[in-house]
């Protein structure tokens, strides 16, 4: 998993953090966190990441969700 969070750190500019199933082999749970005084930036920039991640030959992405604050 190290391998995407650093895919997407370098390529989005993003934070990424393991926050989940991290006693489990093989599967994770990542949280991304962009900022920006932009929410259309941020939604496209999370779209971007979101399809990235799907076509990423070393994950499957099961399931995501969007929390704006």
């Amino acid at each position: 998993m190290s391998s995407l969070k650093t895919h997407l750190r370098n390529r989005f500019n993003c934070s990424v953090s393991e926050v989940g199933f991290k006693d489990k082999r093989g599967r994770s749970q990542l949280a991304v966190c962009l900022v920006s005084d932009e929410s259309a930036h941020v939604n496209k920039q999370l779209k971007e990441i979101i399809r990235f991640s799907l076509t990423h030959h070393l994950a499957s992405l099961d399931n995501y969700t969007f929390e704006h604050l």
